[in-house]
């Protein structure tokens, strides 16, 4: 950023917007400088960033429909545990902590996963997203999660907050 830029707290959506020296958005600055192509023709470049705008837009999710599919994940891998169905759980764990698991035990993770010790909690209390990032808190236990291939898949399972420090997690990723 310029010296002669400055950050708008109430432009936006909320988020604080940038604005060069005469208040204009840099945004719309630099769509000003784009040259306009000929009518009919679509630039090469514009057109892929249209795809990528479009594909982004469609595997968007509301906030609640994002809370929906983790707390869905979180519970089915409580379920999955609960029936000790060791299939189940490393069906729901993300590629790197099913990996960590298999590694450490050096056993298949059907069997590795149901030797951890994971708590067997009850309902959830609290659903926090944040991108592609989840933390669902149950009675008895904290998962994390992360939105992998469409998918939620748990991170972290058998967490317990420390004050002033990390989750300690009985199972997670490398």
């Amino acid at each position: 950023m310029s010296g002669a830029d400055t950050i708008s707290a109430g432009a936006g959506h909320g988020t604080g917007a940038r604005h060069g020296p005469a208040g204009r958005s840099r945004w719309l600055r630099c769509a000003r400088r784009t040259p306009r192509p000929r009518p009919g023709r679509v630039r090469p470049a514009a057109g892929l960033a249209c795809v990528a705008v479009l594909l982004l837009g469609v595997g968007c999710a509301s906030l609640d429909e994002r809370r929906s599919g983790a707390r869905a994940a979180a519970l089915a891998f409580q379920h999955a545990l609960r029936d000790r169905n060791g299939a189940a759980l490393c069906a729901v764990l993300a590629p790197q902590t099913r990996e960590e698991v298999v590694r450490t035990a050096k056993i298949r993770c059907r069997d590795a996963v149901l030797e951890e010790d994971l708590p067997r909690a009850g309902g959830v209390r609290e659903v926090d997203v944040h991108g592609r990032q989840a933390r669902v808190v149950l009675t008895g236990d904290t998962l994390f999660l992360s939105h992998i291939a469409a998918r939620w898949k748990v991170v972290a399972a058998g967490c317990t907050p420390r004050p002033g420090r990390p989750y300690e997690c009985a199972v997670q990723g490398g």
